[in-house]
């Protein structure tokens, strides 16, 4: 009964939960009332560890939820680099040029993010990631995070996306 209170309470914690610690702390602060500290030492490891694997938990779940396109410089100082992102990854890279018109490339990355906004995550899960992928979603999460002027979200639907794609660039 134990154990299978322990995996439902885990279960829920990878749901979307909070992490289980308060049985811990519970049976951490029995264990030093009884002077049996090596064990206490070792169950606040374990704390420790629940702590850091739901922190990254809930950076994975709010990267994950980032969809629009993130604007960088490029190496030829007459283009920004432009990368449309659907659940926190790159599903499509084009350049822009910094002044003139460039409608069709923002109306690509548009439906790029549409598209794949519309295909959904992936069987695996809304919060699965392939760990070659981590590193990008954590980048495109920083990104994200920076100023506005550095990405454009997506509120709407393309025209709206191209719109605010073209207003950013002239920033960067």
């Amino acid at each position: 009964a134990a154990h299978a209170a322990a995996a439902a309470a885990l279960a829920g914690a990878l749901e979307g939960g909070g992490v289980p610690i308060g049985r811990l702390r519970e049976r951490r602060a029995a264990l030093a009332a009884g002077q049996r500290f090596e064990e206490a030492a070792r169950l606040r490891d374990d704390e420790a560890a629940l702590r850091s694997a739901g922190a990254e938990l809930r950076r994975v779940r709010a990267a994950r939820s980032l969809h629009g396109v993130v604007l960088c410089a490029h190496r030829d100082q007459r283009l920004v680099a432009a990368f449309a992102v659907a659940y926190g990854l790159v599903v499509e890279q084009r350049p822009l040029p910094r002044a003139g018109d460039a409608v069709l490339e923002m109306s690509a990355l548009a439906t790029a993010v549409e598209r794949a906004v519309g295909d959904g995550p992936g069987p695996e899960g809304p919060h699965a990631v392939p760990a070659d992928r981590r590193d990008e979603l954590l980048h495109v999460a920083a990104a994200f995070s920076r100023a506005a002027s550095t990405h454009v979200a997506l509120r709407g639907v393309g025209e709206h996306l191209a719109e605010r794609v073209g207003a950013a660039r002239t920033r960067i």
